[in-house]
């Protein structure tokens, strides 16, 4: 494994290990605010003396001054819901708001077209069940003008034939005050409206002609479908965490893969060579000399003082000269001579024509392999850079 693949696998640990952190945080905050809401649904029970429903969701009903309710606990929203004596809508139809999309579970609902354009305000919106035939829908004038009234005071709220459905705003946090009050607010409004029912009738629901091409005039449904955000946090996370765990090992397998199919064969066409020696002096005779002087010695002993530049001499050539090091005029006992060299190889390859790459060589040894006019070679490129050369 190389470098650069650990350098990827040690950077993708450490994203890994931060969206491990990031999500055990929201699990956290999501765990402490559940227990919040459990606290107050028990509370709310208790002191408005609901009644548990059998089954797995969290449903009570009770009795406030001979008014009828039920309290539901979705997990995101309070449903407080008021029983009918007599229906306000005909059978299958649903009111709600205009904006209400997320409200209630609408995919087995589409809408219905108004009658009178002009009778109809952009308060509210009616839906039918899909297992009716498509329908319009009239409406008094009084109707809609209670319906107006209700949606403006109760919103949002949900009306179905036998039930209002008002979502109670949570404050910080939700009070048996808020919802008695709302329960008594919501009590008031459905008796005037059934009054209103009762003096110019319900709403008529009449079927549509069937029409000529049924390809052609299906109608366009927005489904307003509730996203589960626990749910789809949770198989965020997870895809994230599995991402991170993975890319790692994908990108290696990658990079393996790319680097075998860079792979080219070539001929070396041009190279050149260049030695340099930077001759160096210690001002004043140390103990030990440096005859002429070798890195090691030179870390290990040194100088007292500064070394004085004496000379810099160059070499350099190509095929035609074998490499060969600059001579340097006189050395003395505590002269210290730094050496240099490289070597640049032009490359010729085919590659939807004719292309030259370079590439350097910092070792004479190397140079020899590869020093032969039309020298034949195998290397990889990647992003214009050479590596893996080998003779063939």
């Amino acid at each position: 494994m190389t470098s650069e693949q650990l350098r990827t696998l040690g950077l993708w640990m450490v994203v890994s290990l931060a969206a491990g952190g990031v999500f055990f945080f929201l699990g956290y905050r999501w765990r402490v605010r559940r227990r919040q809401r459990h606290a107050l649904w028990s509370e709310l029970c208790l002191r408005l003396e609901l009644v548990p429903e059998p089954g797995d969701g969290r449903v009570a009903s009770g009795d406030l001054q001979g008014m009828g309710f039920s309290l539901r606990d979705t997990g995101f929203h309070w449903l407080l819901e008021v029983p009918l004596p007599q229906p306000l809508l005909p059978p299958g139809v649903v009111l709600l708001l205009g904006k209400a999309r997320g409200l209630g579970s609408l995919h087995r609902l589409r809408p219905l077209r108004v009658g009178l354009l002009t009778a109809s305000p952009k308060t509210f919106a009616w839906y039918a069940g899909r297992d009716l035939p498509p329908s319009k829908v009239d409406a008094s004038k009084a109707f809609l003008e209670e319906a107006r009234r209700a949606m403006e005071a109760h919103a949002p709220l949900e009306v179905v034939p036998h039930r209002l459905i008002h979502t109670l705003r949570e404050g910080p946090p939700l009070s048996v005050g808020d919802v008695r009050e709302a329960v008594r607010a919501l009590d008031a409004t459905a008796r005037r409206w059934l009054d209103t029912v009762e003096a110019h009738g319900l709403p008529r629901v009449d079927a549509l002609p069937p029409a000529p091409s049924l390809r052609s005039r299906l109608p366009r449904v927005r489904i307003p479908v509730r996203i589960p955000l626990k749910g789809v946090l949770s198989v965020l996370g997870g895809l994230a965490f599995l991402f991170s765990c993975c890319f790692p090992v994908l990108s290696m397998v990658r990079g393996a893969w790319s680097g075998m199919s860079d792979e080219h064969t070539g001929q070396v066409v041009g190279i050149s060579w260049t030695r340099t020696m930077r001759h160096m002096r210690c001002p004043h005779v140390p103990h030990m000399s440096f005859n002429g002087g070798d890195a090691e010695l030179l870390r290990k002993s040194g100088c007292a003082y500064p070394w004085k530049d004496v000379d810099y001499l160059r070499t350099s050539g190509g095929f035609e000269e074998p490499p060969r090091w600059p001579e340097p005029v006189s050395v003395r006992a505590e002269d210290y001579l730094l050496r240099e060299e490289s070597y640049t190889l032009n490359i010729e390859y085919e590659d939807v024509g004719k292309k030259v790459v370079t590439y350097q060589v910092h070792s004479e040894g190397l140079y020899r392999l590869f020093s032969k006019p039309g020298q034949q070679v195998s290397f990889r490129l990647r992003n214009g850079r050479v590596s893996h050369l080998r003779p063939e």
